[in-house]
């Protein structure tokens, strides 16, 4: 449910932007709840126009339908988007009720592919029914097979209107914000979803009954399910993202899991936080070519905010997957500790061949490079992210100190992994994450023990 207007997106009317709250985050030590001073310099376009890259393009003009027009006993008072698949219309209900209502494409209507992945799509927003995702009250079709949905119309700026009329947002509001963005996106994940757009203008700040301020991801017209075995389309044939936020993996047709959503959190972060995006350019496969081979601009110097955030967001715009925090809620942790000084776990394991790789046969290789992976992705499932990981050692950080022997009984019980081709040995410590996101300084524990380092 993307929209053309970046001003108010999925509006009933003009809406006077409102701060997010920042009540679940006030009370933590060090944050200023005002946003920064706006600086032109650190807007490169005016986002009151169409930021490149932000929207995928239309191959063709879809034929849209007239305001007047009644579908499924709704009628059509006005467009609010478009997209290559279907149009979201202001509409009135029956009963007098103002709705948003998307329509498929008339012209797609028949193409059994595309039918299948807008039904899909509707199944998958009514699947969530999350506080901060949009309400679907209804599933229909036409009398000659056109496939709707309506959902509640909600009113509020979007997350990239908000920057554009009120600056950057402060590190408490934007917490504030990607709160319940993550809590949707958990959601979602936990259902097997994943929304593969986030981006600034997926977001609206609505305002909900009460005059609080309702944080609602939008968009789920691509989301895919992890699960799905029925007809996809592939990126030769449709652009299945907003190549500003788009993850490599994205870009490259690979597989998509939560951690591709996290990169689009490290992209909605980074410019709400500064105003502009990591990557940007007005040709878009030079834009791609940004996201899968340069590292972004460091935040800080783009605007003041923590090194803990910064590098936190950064460690989310990772080119590659595992380097990522492992899903939302991981990501919006590693946050709260960045911005509170909280300590977490840091794991390094270390990997040593029992003897030469140039005296083991191609079995015993394929074990070797099997065993560092193997023992990421156990220490993932207990909670850590990866930070780096070189040939023979990986550094993973996440949980509070209070966990610290639930991993280390983990990281025991990894111990033999490696026979008897390798040996392993892991060391752990407690710090703040930009403290312990270099390893190098670490000592190596001896082979087959975990150390704990004070």
């Amino acid at each position: 449910m993307g929209s053309n207007d970046e001003t108010a997106d999925l509006a009933s009317g003009p809406s006077e932007p409102r701060e997010p709250t920042a009540s679940t985050v006030a009370d933590r030590p060090g944050v200023s709840l005002e946003a920064p001073a706006r600086s032109p310099s650190l807007i490169p376009w005016d986002i009151a126009e169409p930021v490149p890259g932000d929207k995928p393009p239309v191959p063709w003009e879809p034929v849209l339908a007239p305001a007047g027009a009644t579908v499924g006993g709704y009628v059509l008072e006005s467009l609010i988007a478009r997209g290559g698949f279907g149009a979201v219309y202001r509409s009135t209900a029956p009963d007098g009720t103002p709705v948003a209502l998307k329509l498929l494409h008339r012209e797609l209507a028949l193409a059994p592919v595309v039918l299948a992945r807008f039904e899909r799509e509707m199944k998958v927003i009514a699947l969530l029914a999350h506080p901060n995702t949009p309400r679907i009250l209804e599933l229909g079709k036409t009398t000659d097979g056109q496939p709707f949905y309506t959902m509640e119309l909600l009113s509020g700026p979007t997350l990239t209107a908000r920057v554009r009329d009120q600056g950057p947002l402060g590190v408490a509001e934007l917490l504030a914000v990607v709160e319940p963005l993550c809590a949707a996106l958990a959601a979602a994940h936990a259902r097997g979803v994943v929304h593969r757009d986030v981006k600034p203008s997926n977001v609206i700040i609505a305002k909900a009954a009460g005059g609080a301020d309702r944080v609602v991801l939008l968009d789920f017209g691509i989301a895919k399910l992890l699960d799905d075995t029925g007809p996809a389309l592939t990126r030769s044939r449709h652009v299945i993202g907003s190549p500003v936020a788009m993850a490599p993996e994205q870009i490259r047709g690979g597989a998509i899991d939560p951690r591709t959503d996290v990169y689009g959190l490290g992209v909605l972060a980074y410019f709400a936080l500064s105003g502009q995006y990591p990557f940007s350019h007005v040709d878009v496969a030079v834009l791609e070519q940004l996201h899968l081979e340069r590292d972004p601009p460091p935040l800080t110097e783009r605007v003041r905010v923590p090194g803990g955030i910064a590098a936190v967001i950064h460690r989310a715009l990772a080119k590659a997957p595992d380097q990522r925090p492992a899903d939302a809620a991981a990501f919006f942790a590693e946050l709260c500790a960045a911005v509170s000084g909280d300590a977490v776990v840091g794991v390094r394991v270390e990997v040593t061949p029992r003897r030469a790789t140039a005296q083991m046969d191609d079995d015993e290789l394929d074990r070797l490079e099997s065993v560092l992976p193997t023992v990421i992705a156990q220490l993932g499932a207990a909670g850590l992210s990866l930070i780096s990981r070189g040939q023979d050692d990986a550094l993973l950080l996440g949980g509070t100190p209070d966990a610290l022997d639930h991993l280390a009984g983990v990281a025991r019980g990894l111990l033999y992994v490696g026979i008897p081709i390798a040996d392993l040995a892991f060391t752990i410590r407690i710090g703040r994450p930009e403290d312990l996101q270099d390893s190098s300084g670490w000592p190596s524990a001896t082979v087959n023990q975990v150390a704990i380092l004070d």
